[in-house]
């Protein structure tokens, strides 16, 4: 419904369905990359592709790790085979990774609940934020993210926010 409106849609990530061809031209146009599972992943599978000094890496869960989180450098910008098995056998998305508000270098998502009223109106029932841990670029609170109020998240008070008015 977002993309629908041409005013919102510049300022919207673009996102395409994983396949061979989709991740090709998205690594072409974009430096920085998330591909997601399309449903219930609870932070589990997501992966970061993003270019730095001219050479691809890829950051993902792995076992191996103590922090459950590693970086690969990749090969000529080629994803390894097991990671393209797994994104082209299940429904994967593909977006350009957005810059995000941080906090103590952290990335911050804002999550804005917004429910009907008993008078058939909608409006913002809650504002707060969720602060990805240490090691990882992943705001999923099953993930270890920290759940935060907006002021506390961006250092500032609540008064200071004229974000709903």
């Amino acid at each position: 419904m977002l993309y629908q409106d041409p005013d919102l849609r510049q300022h919207l990530p673009r996102a395409v369905k994983a396949t061979p061809d989709s991740l090709a031209y998205m690594m072409e146009h974009y430096d920085d990359l998330v591909i997601k599972p399309c449903s219930g992943s609870i932070g589990h599978g997501i992966m970061r592709i993003f270019q730095k000094d001219g050479q691809w890496k890829l950051t993902c869960e792995t076992r191996t790790s103590r922090k459950g989180w590693a970086t690969f450098r990749l090969n000529k910008g080629q994803l390894p085979s097991a990671t393209l098995r797994r994104i082209f056998r299940h429904a994967y998305l593909i977006e350009e990774r957005i810059p995000l508000v941080r906090y103590e270098g952290r990335p911050v998502d804002l999550r804005v609940s917004v429910q009907r009223g008993g008078d058939g109106l909608w409006g913002i029932t809650g504002i707060f934020a969720k602060v990805a841990p240490a090691h990882t670029f992943v705001t999923n609170i099953a993930q270890g993210s920290k759940v935060m109020t907006l002021a506390e998240a961006l250092g500032s008070e609540e008064s200071d926010w004229h974000l709903l008015e």
